[in-house]
């Protein structure tokens, strides 16, 4: 689960999925449940956008990022994206 969540930009510990030994398990892991890879990816692109230099860039990733997984098969992921929609205003004052 750990390895799930971790920051793959900047990976830092043997948990991270760049890690060989966990990488194998993974592919294995999302040949076998593909929702999980789309979460998966959804919380690296998450990740990634948060990485942005400016504010400008954070809020059109962002943007972006609702876009792309408000309409995700996965309810969960569907969910949360339709929830920061709903909070943008407030996030983006953060």
């Amino acid at each position: 689960m750990k390895t799930l969540l971790l920051n793959e930009v900047a990976p830092k510990n043997a948990l991270a999925a760049s890690h060989p030994k966990r990488k194998d398990k993974l592919i294995v892991l999302f040949h076998r449940f593909p929702e999980l890879m789309e979460a998966y990816c959804a919380v690296q692109d998450f990740h990634i956008l948060r990485k942005q230099p400016t504010p400008v860039y954070k809020r059109a990733a962002l943007v972006d990022w609702i876009s792309k997984y408000s309409r995700s098969s996965i309810p969960e992921v569907s969910l949360l994206a339709k929830r920061i929609h709903h909070w943008r205003i407030e996030i983006y004052n953060t």
